[in-house]
């Protein structure tokens, strides 16, 4: 009965049960941490995953800020400073984990252009169309650092320059983190008439490789490479250029 017991412990999986961080800390937003649970392979899947009952705090120029659980697993605090260059520790406290993550939130783009500001749709139908140019925006990246694009419309993100998390979503296009100093969209590209904003963001190497890693989604945060120690996920600061629009008509 001992050697049974002794093998069961030695076979025991060190990482079940640690929890699933995702957080993108970007200025003139409030700090937000979500967190999940692991589902053991002994166990069916509930489809609820939130983890609601964590001690979380973001440390920040030696102050302690705890974040409130809201809902479904996210925890918030409006009063935490979130300044490009700032640098920020997460801490959480969970089912005997530890969890810590450290993370400096980059710049702002800077002296971006656009190519078009609008465009006509091709019409189909009457003879081959007109496909208008691809829309080019460029900005300055002498070090060659990470930059992320994704198109919206309108109607289909809440806040303009949230950042969205592991991709395309929300209706959006174009998702595509490397190193280079300008993307261009294609026009065909476009489903909807209208409005639509073009967000453009400075992310950190971890996000690059996390979504890369994920290909765009965010449905599966454990088995990728993470900076979170004795967690899995992500951790890491953002920040949104100003405006940019494409208007489709």
């Amino acid at each position: 009965m001992g050697s049974l017991v002794s093998c069961s412990k030695q076979n025991m999986n060190p990482d079940e049960g640690k929890p699933v961080v995702e957080s993108y800390l970007q200025p003139g937003l409030p700090a937000s941490v979500k967190l999940s649970r692991q589902i053991p392979v002994n166990e069916s899947d509930s489809g609820n995953y939130a983890i609601t009952n964590a001690v979380v705090k973001i440390y920040y120029q030696g102050t302690a800020y705890n974040l409130q659980h809201t809902a479904d697993g996210i925890y918030t605090n409006s009063q935490i400073a979130i300044l490009s260059g700032g640098v920020y520790n997460l801490s959480i406290s969970y089912n005997g984990f530890e969890v810590s993550a450290s993370t400096t939130i980059p710049s702002k783009p800077q002296n971006i252009t656009q190519s078009a500001t609008s465009f006509t749709a091709p019409v189909f139908g009457a003879g081959m169309p007109t496909i208008p140019q691809p829309i080019t925006v460029t900005w300055d990246n002498p070090n060659s650092e990470y930059y992320f694009l994704v198109v919206h419309p309108t109607d289909t993100i809440s806040a303009l320059g949230n950042f969205p998390g592991g991709g395309g979503g929300f209706g959006g296009f174009g998702g595509t983190v490397d190193q280079g100093n300008q993307r261009s969209v294609n026009t065909n590209s476009f489903r909807y008439y209208g409005k639509h904003y073009m967000l453009l963001f400075h992310v950190q190497s971890d996000y690059a490789a996390f979504y890369n890693t994920t290909g765009s989604s965010s449905l599966n945060l454990t088995n990728i490479a993470t900076t979170i120690v004795n967690g899995f996920g992500i951790f890491t600061g953002v920040a949104a250029a100003d405006s940019l629009f494409v208007q489709v008509y």
